[in-house]
């Protein structure tokens, strides 16, 4: 349920359903903090960042070194205007093994 909705997620189609599916994932895991950047995800391609941030919070306070979730905050930060806050997230992902994309994000950060 986590990996479809969050694929759905990541492609931007069937956000209702996505959401469903993983809200149904984190029932039978709560506390998983993959599964809840999953939702931050979700909620983040919808445009509720206020939500975003608090379940990505979360999910990092649980998952601290997992480069997907630091990515995840970094763009959320950055769609915010917080592009300092961004960075750190960014280089904090690199720090724990990032692809090569979030490194392109530092460069990009790094010109404005």
């Amino acid at each position: 349920m986590n990996y479809l909705g969050y694929t759905y997620a990541d492609m931007d189609q069937n956000l209702d359903e996505a959401e469903h599916l993983i809200q149904e994932a984190l029932k039978l895991r709560p506390g998983d903090g993959h599964i809840m950047d999953s939702l931050g995800w979700v909620c983040f391609k919808k445009g509720l960042y206020d939500k975003s941030l608090d379940i990505l919070e979360k999910a990092v306070s649980i998952v601290p070194n997992d480069p997907s979730i630091l990515e995840h905050l970094g763009d959320l930060h950055q769609k915010l205007s917080n592009d300092e806050k961004a960075l750190e997230f960014y280089q904090q992902a690199v720090k724990n093994g990032a692809n090569n994309a979030v490194t392109r994000k530092i460069e990009q950060l790094k010109k404005h």
